[in-house]
C-alpha cells in the first residue's frame, strides 16, 4: 500500500486545464504534401500543399477488337503541375520540434493498431504466418 509521501509525488503541484474555441476562420483543407523551410529570423514557415495536374480539353482512347485500350500517361509532357498553397504555419524550431513528436506518436498509435488488426485478421482466418 502507497504511504501519503509516495501519493504526493503523483500528485502535481498545480494543475492548468485548457479550454477549446474555434476561431472564426477555422476550416479543415485537403493537403497531399508541405513546402517550406527556415526564416531569415530562424523560424519554421511551411504550406500545407495539393499538388495537381489541370485535365486534359479532352482524351482519345483506342479500341481494339471491340476493347477500349485505355493507356495514356497521367502527367503528359505539355502539362505543368499546380502547386496550390492550402494554408501556412509559423512556428518556432521548439513549436516546430513538438508538433513533429506529436504527429509522429500519432502515426505510430495509427500502425500499431493497423498491425494488431492485421494479426487478429490472420489469427481469426487461422493464418498464423507473420511476414514483414
Amino acid at each position: 500500500m502507497a504511504t501519503d509521501d509516495e501519493n504526493a509525488k503523483d500528485k502535481p503541484d498545480k494543475q492548468l486545464t485548457f479550454l477549446f474555441d474555434t476561431a472564426e476562420g477555422y476550416r479543415v483543407v485537403a493537403a497531399n504534401g508541405i513546402w517550406g523551410g527556415l526564416t531569415v529570423r530562424g523560424d519554421f514557415q511551411f504550406d500545407f500543399i495539393v499538388d495537381y495536374t489541370t485535365p486534359p480539353d479532352q482524351v482519345v482512347n483506342d479500341i481494339s477488337g471491340g476493347d477500349l485500350t485505355v493507356e495514356q500517361s497521367r502527367f503528359p509532357p505539355d502539362r505543368t503541375v499546380t502547386r496550390m498553397r492550402q494554408v501556412g504555419v509559423l512556428l518556432s524550431i521548439s513549436n516546430a520540434e513538438s508538433v513533429a513528436r506529436f504527429i509522429l506518436e500519432k502515426v505510430k498509435t495509427v500502425k500499431e493498431a493497423a498491425k494488431k488488426a492485421e494479426a487478429a485478421k490472420k489469427e481469426k482466418d487461422g493464418s498464423t504466418s507473420v511476414t514483414h
